[in-house]
């Protein structure tokens, strides 16, 4: 027989191949004895992984300001607080008419309603054609080490000093703005 004192804090009775199956039950097991699970898997390990897509078109019109690009927003809630998140976008940009000078891309964090910049990512020039042309399909990609596990947006703004009008997925192709968010365990 399997003893059990709680007293002493010791279990007899049990082989060294441990308890025999079937021996453990939810019916044997005090209340909350199996809540607070760990997850026991290795550091760099791959937690969640989320793929968010958009058809819409965002243009940025104005030259020298920075426009969200409200298409390439995400929102994440991450399984815990000390997590790396690798967050990457996949997506066209074309131009018409004219080449766009000074093209920038920024990478933008939202918590709790505080916005924060990321990262900067600056062409100098971009060249065109007859008619729309452009960088064509464009990767823009940042690792973001968390500190909470509250609910995050991520999202891109884009910029031009000259030219004409910047438009990312001009097409509006169903997967045009693909955007990847995997959660590292550290």
């Amino acid at each position: 027989p399997i003893v059990f004192d709680g007293s002493a804090g010791t279990v007899t009775g049990i082989s060294a191949g441990g308890l025999p199956a079937g021996s453990v039950t939810s019916a044997t097991l005090a209340d909350g004895a199996a809540s607070g699970t760990k997850l026991t898997m290795p550091a760099n390990s791959i937690i969640k992984i989320q793929n968010y897509t958009n058809a819409a078109k965002s243009d940025v019109t104005s030259n020298s300001t920075w426009t969200k690009w409200d298409n390439t927003e995400v929102a994440f809630t991450p399984t815990f607080s000390n997590s790396k998140l690798e967050i990457m976008w996949v997506y066209s940009l074309m131009t018409n008419g004219n080449g766009n000078s000074g093209i920038g891309i920024q990478i933008w964090k939202e918590v709790g309603g505080t916005d924060t910049l990321l990262a900067v990512q600056y062409q100098y020039l971009h060249f065109y054609g007859d008619n729309w042309d452009g960088p064509g399909a464009v990767t823009t990609a940042y690792i973001d080490t968390l500190s909470s596990s509250s609910a995050t947006s991520y999202y891109l703004k884009g910029y031009k000093e000259g030219g004409g009008t910047l438009s990312l997925n001009y097409g509006q192709d169903p997967t045009g703005m693909t955007c990847i968010i995997k959660e590292i365990k550290q």
